[in-house]
């Protein structure tokens, strides 16, 4: 966990880096004062984290972090979490009889048991979970795109794709709280606080559960409360300890599920002084963005990706033929791409044979990766190359203007305006070496 937001490791320059201990320095009194109650918590709580890491501020990426203060051999345990201290609809303090109930509330995330419970927990002065809340940022300083005004969105997100999913998730949203939670929260109004009543604070809370929180690996339901087989549904929950970790994809540590606690387990040897990263998982620097608040700059993120919808692909072709809804594979769209490159006449003979014969399957390769499309047919990289430059025109800038402004001091803009250039820029990159393999 750190503030603003979860961050990925970046190169910062010695004047860069500068500026930034100088905002550190700010509030790291009271961080301080945060991150030792913080830890006597966990300490009393039984954690058991080793003595080669530190938590704190010095070294790390971003206002929180671990850090490695001796090597680390890979398989390591970092630290453990007992599974009563993780925050979730089951461990929370509110009474048996409001928890039954709020666990029987059906919804489309999946998220309100969680919300409603750390709501609860949030607002309580004496919650078990109070110097975990303490090191959590102020809810003004999350900068989860949802919290963005509607202008800023517009302005750096077009194209991305992340203007589109915040506006499902906040008309999402929106339906859960007017029809479950407020219900629920006005039946029991004795036992939460007014601002739960809020739909900005519910937002909030949202943001945070979407930057913070972890979820159970399918297939592994380890139940506190309700004997060793599960009965209800796997609820995200917030690990304190865990969240702490920044993230990088080419992360040194993995959290492990177990029955009784989390473990926190090197992948790889850590040298002394190195900060420990944790992954959120194999995410696009849109989903990082979305989901986090940040990106990572090009080409760090092993796992970034940019949409290539059929829309933009069949207008290259004026083909109105083809209705194809969700994410394609690699396979369902080398097999596509061979249906819209073909003329009318072949279109027809492949129509009347009811698709590809087994000699065909046999002899057609359908890698789709940059090493192999060189090797595609011309008037299917002609196809791919024409959509490419389409695509490029969704964006508010050129590939051009974002290279410019990487180029300049970054210092001079904000964190919502570097990790949306991240994200367009590598998007742009890819479909740029998309063009190039095609020519």
């Amino acid at each position: 966990m750190d503030a603003p937001m979860k961050r990925p490791h970046e190169n910062i320059s010695t004047e860069n880096r500068s500026s930034l201990d100088n905002k550190k320095s700010k509030s790291n009194s009271k961080g301080a004062n945060n991150i030792d109650n913080f830890l006597n918590w966990c300490e009393h709580n039984n954690f058991s984290l080793i003595s080669k890491v530190r938590v704190g501020t010095d070294g790390s990426c971003a206002q929180y972090g671990m850090m490695a203060t001796e090597d680390i051999a890979m398989g390591e345990c970092l630290f453990k979490i007992p599974r009563q201290h993780l925050l979730t609809p089951h461990t929370s303090s509110l009474d048996q009889t409001l928890k039954t109930e709020l666990l029987c509330l059906e919804s489309g995330s999946g998220w309100v048991p969680l919300l409603v419970s750390l709501m609860y927990e949030y607002t309580k002065p004496t919650s078990k979970w109070r110097p975990y809340f303490d090191l959590v940022p102020n809810f003004a300083e999350l900068d989860l795109p949802m919290l963005w005004d509607e202008s800023d969105r517009e302005r750096l997100l077009q194209g991305t794709g992340v203007k589109q999913a915040v506006e499902t998730d906040v008309t999402s949203l929106t339906k859960e709280f007017e029809e479950l939670v407020l219900p629920f929260l006005r039946k029991h109004r004795d036992h939460f606080d007014d601002r739960c009543k809020d739909i900005e604070f519910y937002k909030q809370m949202v943001a945070f559960v979407m930057a913070y929180s972890f979820t159970e690996p399918s297939g592994q339901d380890y139940r506190l409360s309700q004997g060793d087989e599960p009965t209800v549904p796997t609820y995200p929950m917030m690990v304190p300890m865990a969240d702490i970790l920044n993230h990088i994809s080419k992360n040194n540590a993995h959290l492990k599920f177990e029955k009784d606690a989390l473990e926190m387990i090197a992948m790889k040897a850590i040298k002394k002084g190195d900060e420990v990263y944790n992954t959120y998982g194999e995410l696009t620097n849109w989903h990082l963005l979305h989901m986090y608040g940040f990106s990572e700059p090009y080409p760090e993120n092993i796992f970034d990706t940019v949409s290539h919808t059929l829309e933009i692909i069949t207008k290259q072709t004026q083909t109105s033929l083809l209705v194809v809804e969700g994410i394609l594979t690699e396979e369902e769209f080398y097999e596509t791409l061979k249906v819209l490159a073909m003329d009318r006449a072949k279109f027809e003979e492949h129509r009347e044979k009811e698709g590809w014969s087994d000699a065909e399957d046999e002899q057609e390769e359908d890698s789709m990766n940059f090493d192999e499309i060189p090797k595609l047919p011309n008037t299917w990289k002609e196809l791919l190359k024409k959509s490419a430059e389409c695509c490029l025109q969704k964006y508010n800038t050129s590939l051009e203007d974002d290279r410019k402004r990487l180029r300049d001091d970054q210092t001079s803009i904000s964190a919502r305006e570097k990790y949306s250039l991240y994200t367009a820029y590598g998007q742009k990159m890819l479909l740029q070496q998309l063009i190039e393999c095609c020519s």
